[in-house]
Order: structure tokens, then C-alpha cells, then sequence
């Protein structure tokens, strides 16, 4: 195994949410250090194609929201779940906005009953699983240099994807 060195992405940003979808791999928001502030963009490299970064279909995120610290997770039907996060000003979201890779539309989805950042999204079978980070409104402009300043979250929520009609909600898990 080796690396290969590519192009620099568009935007040097920190704190950003990074995917694998097919042979995809995309970077939501983040934080841009030169200016302060959070980032909109979508941007993806393609594995197959020459190893540069291109704007995916879409420019922005829903609503040209800046955000950093969020969660994404792909999903086998092309559907792409970005979850969370912080905005500018420091505050922690609870949104959830999933993305169709084949019109590159975004809906929103259900709210966490918690809001969290810098936490981990993982699948299994038909279950998405928020586990940890941080909620809490950031004290500090820049969210992740207060950390010990936000309210460390160990428990964890479930989403289940939804069955035919079934309303698609985030529920508390205990272990």
C-alpha cells in the first residue's frame, strides 16, 4: 500500500465531514482558519478520474448553511445523511438533511432529540447510530477550542430508516 499525492482541495478547512459514496469521496462544511468562519461547500474527488477536486453538483449545503462538525454517512441506495454540526456564533445543531446523489437534492429529515457535534454516525442493518460528541451551545466563537466547555454527550440515538409509511424519527438508545 502507498499514498498518492493529489491537488488541494478548493477550500483549506478543518472540522469538516468527509464520505465515501461509490467511488466518491465528498467534504461537507468545515471551518476555514485563514478567515474565521464556517463553510457551505460540497466538493468530492472521484477515484476513477483524474485525482483533482471538483464541485459535485451542488455548490452549497441546504439553505447555503455553514456548518462544521457535522456527521455524514452514505448510504447502499445513494442517499446521504449529514447530521448535526455547529454554525457560526457557535451554535449545536440537531438537524438532519439527507441528500438524493441521483437529482443532488436535499430534504430535511427529523431533528436529533439532542443536539450533538464532533460525534461518530455509523449503519447497521436499518439502523443509523449517533453515538457521543458534544452539545450545548459553544461558549466561544470557535467551537472546537472550547470543547471543555460543552456538555460531553456518552449516549447514543437511533435512527431507524424508515418502511413504507412509517415516519422516520431519532430515538435515545441505552446500553
Amino acid at each position: 500500500m502507498s499514498f498518492v499525492r493529489f491537488s488541494l482541495i478548493p477550500s483549506l478547512a478543518i472540522h469538516l465531514s468527509c464520505m465515501l459514496q461509490h467511488n466518491n469521496i465528498c467534504l461537507f462544511g468545515g471551518w476555514d482558519e485563514k478567515t474565521c468562519r464556517r463553510l457551505s461547500d460540497v466538493i468530492c474527488v472521484s477515484l476513477s478520474a483524474p485525482l483533482k477536486w471538483r464541485s459535485w453538483r451542488l455548490s452549497q449545503l441546504p439553505d447555503g448553511m455553514a456548518i462544521s462538525l457535522a456527521s455524514a454517512i452514505a448510504l447502499e441506495d445513494g442517499r446521504v445523511f449529514l447530521v448535526g454540526g455547529s454554525r457560526q456564533g457557535g451554535a449545536v445543531l440537531s438537524s438532519t438533511f439527507i441528500l438524493d446523489s441521483e437529482t443532488a437534492r436535499w430534504t430535511v429529515g427529523p431533528s436529533l432529540q439532542t443536539s450533538r457535534s464532533d460525534f461518530g454516525l455509523c449503519k447497521v442493518g436499518q439502523r443509523i447510530f449517533a453515538i457521543g460528541g458534544y452539545g450545548r451551545e459553544c461558549v466561544m466563537a470557535v467551537c472546537p477550542a472550547s470543547k471543555h466547555l460543552l456538555t460531553h454527550l456518552s449516549h447514543c440515538q437511533l435512527y431507524l430508516l424508515p418502511f413504507f409509511n412509517q415516519p422516520p424519527s431519532w430515538t435515545h438508545v441505552k446500553f
